[in-house]
């Protein structure tokens, strides 16, 4: 990044570039223009291949890198843009109290968020996992059908897809709003993860 003082001079030449800027304003641009109206480099013409000039034109045109300072962001903020005599940088200055207790408590709250939802999604996969083991046993006892187990776990599968995302309540509203199996080992199997959806939200909502 590069910054340049506006003045009227400027302005002038470079309307097209600088032209909606007000004078003694610093403004920031990404790189030093291909084309440019040098007020020095033959002045009131038109340079094509301007950033390839030697850096010692572009700062005699105010050209200047802009460069970030180090600063603690805790208790520090960025401000306006000034000049320390070789190049731009932001003027730092100290957070306010109320500012830094905000930043704060901002900070707090998403790394509890985000371990909170971390913690659900990891325990949607096990409890996922889970309900797919009970009818893997099921079936290799004998309980279930090769037939009953692969309807039940088609069943099941759109039902508890979103454990993977951590959404333990979007499960549950699906569970609540079907119509429990009439097959007995069916229903056995749909009562348990039930049972287990409720009290994991019981437990950790």
């Amino acid at each position: 990044m590069i910054a340049i003082e506006i003045t009227q001079e400027l302005k002038d030449l470079n309307k097209d570039l600088l032209g909606r800027y007000n004078v003694g304003t610093i403004t920031e641009l990404n790189s030093v223009p291909k084309s440019f109206y040098s007020p020095t480099y033959f002045n009131g013409q038109r340079t094509d291949g301007y950033h390839t000039l030697d850096n010692s034109i572009h700062q005699a045109d105010g050209f200047y890198e802009l460069v970030e300072p180090v600063f603690d962001s805790s208790i520090e903020k960025l401000g306006k843009i000034i000049f320390n005599g070789t190049t731009f940088t932001y003027k730092v200055s100290l957070l306010a109290e109320d500012e830094i207790e905000r930043n704060t408590e901002v900070d707090e709250s998403l790394d509890s968020a985000s371990t909170t939802y971390k913690n659900h999604k990891e325990n949607g996969v096990k409890l996922f996992d889970r309900v797919y083991s009970l009818i893997q046993r099921n079936l290799n006892s004998g309980d279930l059908t090769p037939n009953q187990a692969k309807t039940i776990a088609q069943y099941f599968y759109p039902i508890l897809e979103p454990l993977y995302k951590g959404q333990w309540h979007l499960v549950k509203l699906s569970l609540d709003a079907e119509t429990p199996p009439v097959n007995a080992k069916f229903l056995f199997v749909f009562n348990k993860v039930q049972g287990w959806v409720d009290n994991y939200i019981l437990n950790n909502y």
